[in-house]
């Protein structure tokens, strides 16, 4: 306390009185500035003029009194504290001047209290200051708290028991209500699916107790229209209001669930017929034969080679065989249902497996099914062609050295049955000199005349679905181009675009096919050399730009509205033809220009950035889009261009596996964050197995391309948001009917 400044209003008309506590004061080591006042209009001018540490009032004087100091101060709004000084007082008159303010009676000739009580007093106004301060604080803080919350793109609400308090308009948004009123009556486990209410109430218990877990808890969130949502809830435990209550933040994880979901989906299927694929159906009939090793539930294997297949592949073509397997794959999942597991474990074998109760029917079941296969036919070229299937029933159990021994088994059963029949005998020496007997027709397809498996075909990047062997022309043979420009001797074919988000928007990219001399079509690799050579391209690309509105115009008929991926050529953006044949193109059809994205090849633009920027400025004037492919390093390409006219970027899928391989993938992570920082869409291509679209789909491309999902087609049957079944419309092929979901 020394030298401690205090300022001291008395209250008091004897002067020698007054004097008293400020020398005692003073004795004690303050240092003093004081005023003595003894009425009404002298208090209030020194109030008006300074603040006071303390008031020292006789308890009733003349003109004024204590009681009128107090409620002076009251009116003011002032926290001054009040001692009574004063030579005798009744017990009456003390308990009614405590109770209407005063800090503390003292007499005048006890002057050894004043000290303490003064001390006291500053001690409580200090206290008294730092509370208000921390309460300003915390006002401050929650104020800000609640800006927070109200303005963050998280969902958050507060409950308390069970029962919602307050939330923010984000949380209402996500559950479609309109403000807090609605959410006041309803408990918050209301809002979850039943599943996840059970696991959803142990958090909050355990958020109750301050022990709430550091992982999100994913669940099923029920909106008011009724829909669900994918969410992932955090929970905490904080004061509100002065109440403690639970924060629970929501984020919305529906389109990452989907997304795993179809990986899930794209990893464990085939992409023709929807069954399992080979990888998926291992792992588990390795499960089945440990848990039949261990003594738990029996199981067995059902196998199906169709090994008619490959023939009919060669004699009708790969669309009339891929109509057989989407039928015997939809009778097979038809007749079996969803609960046992059914995949296409080759190209030509289906493989069933059964568990528990199903394995002792195991023989009758195959039999069965053996019959619904025979009977199954389809239509191609006026003809009904079916195709029979070998059958073999493998037990899994200890007996066997591992799960795939059952596959092996399974084969060595149908190697008998795909035995070629015996060559007749040849005809008797008499017969020899008669006329020869008329031909005998060939034996229809059945599983008694089997040919012998064809050997594999080598590795291709494209399917060629014509028997005959293609006739290509000479890399530089500008007349067999020149002839099908000329002729209409090309022809369109479709690659879909798949969203690893689950969008159901249909994209196609658009790919040309040269048609060869018996009707085949003829791949790029084949023809496209000479014709760059050649500076034929430019024809091409125009052949293809008015091919592709025209097709674009015939799917608006239907009612579709398609996105169309095009490749085009440095030539045609040197001879500045294109740019106006596309705008026209389109005007005439009355499309929308945002269905056409143009595709450059960066190894190709380095050197024409003028006249790609010429031309990617007439594009985004009508609406087109443009992607840039093999996509590399594309800041500066970015740059020159005009703003937002590049939408997508494509890179080659096999590029990035290579890459993710090797470790060496800043390059690309740098491309794929420019890309976001842009708001352009990434789209891996020449995905051709599902372990390479687990590994592309890690890395947060938004779509891929390539066989794995469909071969190109000319016709635009890749169902985008199909369910697991894959069906045909009709025993008539006419087009290969691809289905994946």
């Amino acid at each position: 306390m020394e030298n401690r400044h205090l300022r001291v209003l008395v209250v008091d008309d004897s002067p020698d009185d007054a004097e008293l506590p400020i020398k005692t004061l003073r004795d004690a080591g303050y240092r003093v500035k004081s005023q003595r006042v003894y009425n009404l209009t002298g208090m209030e001018s020194m109030l008006q003029k300074e603040p006071w540490d303390i008031v020292l009032s006789e308890y009733s004087l003349l003109q004024f009194s204590a009681h009128m100091c107090l409620d002076l101060l009251r009116r003011k709004d002032l926290d001054t504290p009040v001692l009574v000084l004063t030579r005798s007082i009744s017990d009456h008159d003390f308990a009614e001047i405590i109770s209407a303010g005063a800090r503390d009676v003292i007499r005048k000739n006890y002057s050894t209290r004043l000290i303490p009580a003064i001390e006291r007093e500053l001690d409580v106004v200090e206290l008294k200051r730092q509370l208000k301060a921390a309460q300003d604080k915390v006002a401050e803080m929650e104020g800000q708290n609640s800006a927070i919350v109200s303005g963050t793109q998280e969902a958050v609400c507060y409950c308390h028991d069970g029962m919602h308090i307050k939330a923010n308009q984000a949380y209402l948004s996500l559950f479609g209500y309109t403000g807090m009123d609605e959410l006041e009556t309803i408990p918050v486990l209301n809002l979850i699916q039943k599943k996840d209410q059970p696991e959803f109430k142990n958090y909050l218990k355990k958020a109750a107790r301050n022990q709430a877990p550091e992982n999100p808890l994913e669940l099923g969130a029920i909106c008011k229209d009724g829909k669900t949502r994918q969410l992932a809830a955090r929970f905490s435990t904080v004061s509100l209001n002065n109440e403690d209550c639970i924060q629970i933040t929501f984020d919305d994880i529906s389109q990452r669930k989907a997304t795993e979901d179809r990986l899930q989906f794209l990893t464990q299927r085939d992409p023709l017929t929807g069954l399992y694929n080979r990888h998926f159906f291992g792992t588990q009939l390795t499960r089945a034969w440990k848990a039949a090793r261990d003594g738990n539930a029996p199981a067995a294997l059902i196998y199906f080679n169709l090994v008619q297949l490959r023939g009919i592949n060669s004699e009708y073509g790969y669309t009339v065989g891929d109509g057989i397997l989407l039928k015997v794959a939809k009778t097979l999942r038809e007749h079996l249902g969803e609960n046992r597991l059914l995949a296409r474990f080759g190209d030509e074998e289906i493989t069933v497996l059964l568990e528990g109760n199903d394995a002792g029917n195991a023989d009758a079941l195959a039999r069965e099914l053996e019959d619904r296969i025979h009977g199954l036919s389809i239509t191609a070229e006026n003809k009904k062609v079916n195709c029979k299937a070998a059958v073999a029933v493998v037990p899994v159990d200890e007996l066997l050295d591992s799960g795939q021994a059952a596959i092996s088994r399974a084969l060595e059963l149908t190697a008998a049955q795909r035995k070629p029949a015996a060559p007749p005998p040849p005809p008797a020496p008499e017969a020899r000199a008669e006329e020869p007997a008329a031909p005998t027709p060939p034996e229809p397809l059945s599983m008694e005349v089997v040919a012998p498996p064809a050997p594999e075909p080598e590795p291709q990047t494209e399917l060629t679905v014509s028997s005959p062997t293609p006739v290509v022309p000479e890399p530089d043979n500008e007349t067999v181009i020149a002839a099908a420009l000329a002729n209409d001797g090309f022809r369109l074919v479709y690659q879909p675009i798949v969203s690893l988000a689950g969008e159901a928007d249909e994209l196609f990219e658009v790919l040309v096919r040269m048609v060869g001399p018996n009707g085949e079509l003829v791949p790029p690799r084949d023809f496209m050399p000479a014709a760059h050579k050649s500076g034929q391209i430019a024809e091409i690309d125009s052949w293809v730009a008015q091919r592709t509105i025209e097709s674009l115009a015939a799917t608006k008929n239907e009612g579709r509205k398609i996105i169309y991926f095009v490749n085009v050529s440095v030539a045609s953006l040197r001879n500045k033809d294109l740019a106006p044949q596309i705008m026209e193109g389109l005007k005439s059809h009355g499309l929308d220009a945002r269905q056409l994205v143009l595709e450059f090849s960066q190894n190709e633009i380095a050197d024409a950035m003028d006249e790609l920027t010429t031309f990617a400025t007439a594009m985004k004037k009508i609406g087109c889009r443009l992607s840039i492919d093999n996509a590399g390093a594309v800041a500066d390409i970015l740059a020159k261009l005009p703003p937002e006219s590049v939408h997508y970027l494509k890179f080659d899928g096999n590029v990035v596996k290579e890459l993710m391989n090797s470790e060496d993938t800043e390059a690309l992570e740098s491309v794929i964050e420019t890309a976001r920082q842009h708001g352009i869409r990434t789209v891996a291509t020449h995905i051709e197995d599902a372990e390479s679209l687990a590994d592309i789909w890690s890395r947060g491309f938004d779509y891929v391309q390539g066989h794995y999902f469909q071969q190109p087609e000319t016709e635009l049957t890749y169902e985008f948001s199909a369910g697991d079944e894959a069906t045909l419309a009709t025993d008539e092929v006419t087009s290969r009917p691809w289905s994946v979901s």
